[in-house]
């Protein structure tokens, strides 16, 4: 039953007549417009029931993750709180290289409104500003700009080269 049609059709069957005709084929459209919202109210629950294992599921995973890198580390460096945060921000790309790679790959989302999308852009900015270790200053964004622009028009092994050794420096690997 999905059709005004197919209900005259069943009224007729039913030799149904005049007010009560018309009543039978409004209670049936009713019947079929409440089945209809169940089965999508329904749909919309498991739906979400989905979405929502699977967040936890990937919540999950990356706890496991972070446990993993934590256990590879010594029990000294366990201990030392700037190793543990460098150690996963590395796991987790939140480093200079990842907001920067974040910053110019990153597309509105779905449900995303304008003024978010900008408010995530400028995060992703900043965030890559702040690990770059560049004050926040025309000068110093002009400068990451160019930096960036010439390590990525460079010979890939120079690039690779260059942006290592620019960690090492920062660890103090490199003096």
């Amino acid at each position: 039953m999905s059709s005004i049609q197919e209900m005259k059709e069943i009224a007729e069957e039913l030799q149904l007549r005049g007010d009560e005709k018309k009543n039978f084929i409004i209670e049936q459209m009713d019947k079929l417009h409440k089945l209809q919202a169940e089965k999508e109210q329904r749909e919309a629950e498991a739906k979400l029931q989905a979405e929502k294992e699977e967040r936890e599921a990937k919540l999950r995973a990356e706890k496991e993750e972070a446990l993993e890198a934590f256990c590879r580390l010594s029990e000294t460096e366990a201990t030392d709180y700037d190793r543990v945060k460098e150690v996963l921000q590395k796991r987790y790309n939140l480093t200079e290289d990842g907001y920067r790679q974040r910053f110019h790959t990153c597309s509105q989302e779905e449900g995303e409104n304008p003024s978010m999308f900008i408010v995530r852009l400028k995060t992703y900015l900043e965030r890559w500003m702040k690990l770059a270790e560049a004050p926040q200053t025309y000068e110093a964004l002009r400068d990451l700009f160019v930096k960036e622009q010439f390590l990525d028009s460079s010979p890939a092994d120079l690039s690779t080269y260059l942006r290592e050794r620019r960690l090492a420096y920062r660890s103090g690997e490199i003096s």
